[in-house]
């Protein structure tokens, strides 16, 4: 019997954008960008939903978008059933309340059975101008050449290499994750499989041969 997901991962640029439909993702409102192989974007506004009681960007919350990223490059690159092993944040400076932050992931090991990504969470100034607030300011020139310089990675990144960023953007956080390649009897698959919509109802879980 076919698995009904053995090919998940044929096509990266149309998989890794549904990692946003994932109900934990949906709710923190992370959004998947694939940008070219070993580069990968995730997007997040910091909301009240991710925040800590003094109105910073809650530590679990960059945990979060460091797992959902690099353990999600991972398998995109492998092409395997993939797992976290251990993660660890180093976070730099606080990010308050309605920044929009971008994790930028690359490879530092591609093993057969382990794979090692560094996720950095910085400011999303492609997204909004100088300063990354939602409504925040800029005189449109600036978002128009940071998000130039953004688009340009698909051209200008081979493997093992990580998005430029643009000059003012601030770095907030650095993480990394080691993930486990090929876990658990079950076939090479995705998990969970979206195939659109963030409720759990519109989920199709792995089965099994």
């Amino acid at each position: 019997m076919e698995h009904p997901t053995r090919n998940w991962a044929a096509d990266a640029e149309e998989w890794y954008p549904r990692m946003g439909n994932l109900p934990i993702h949906a709710f923190l409102g992370i959004t998947f960008e694939f940008q070219a192989p070993d580069v990968f974007l995730a997007r997040m506004k910091v909301t009240e939903r991710a925040v800590q009681p003094w109105g910073l960007l809650h530590g679990g919350v960059s945990a979060v978008l460091v797992e959902a990223i690099a353990s999600s490059a991972a398998a995109v690159t492998s092409k395997q059933r993939v797992a976290g092993l251990e993660i660890s944040v180093s976070h730099l400076r606080p990010v308050p309340l309605e920044t929009n932050v971008i994790g930028v992931a690359k490879p530092l090991l591609k093993g057969k059975k382990i794979h090692v990504w560094e996720v950095r969470i910085e400011e999303d100034v492609g997204q909004h101008g100088k300063g990354g607030r939602g409504g925040g300011g800029g005189d449109g020139k600036e978002e128009v050449e940071e998000e130039g310089a953004l688009s340009g990675v698909k051209a200008a990144r081979a493997v093992g290499a990580v998005a430029a960023r643009p000059k003012g953007a601030t770095l907030f956080a650095i993480g990394k994750l080691t993930v486990g390649i090929n876990l658990g009897r079950s076939p090479p698959g995705a998990p969970i499989m979206l195939r659109g919509g963030s409720g759990s109802r519109e989920m199709q879980t792995q089965s099994r041969m």
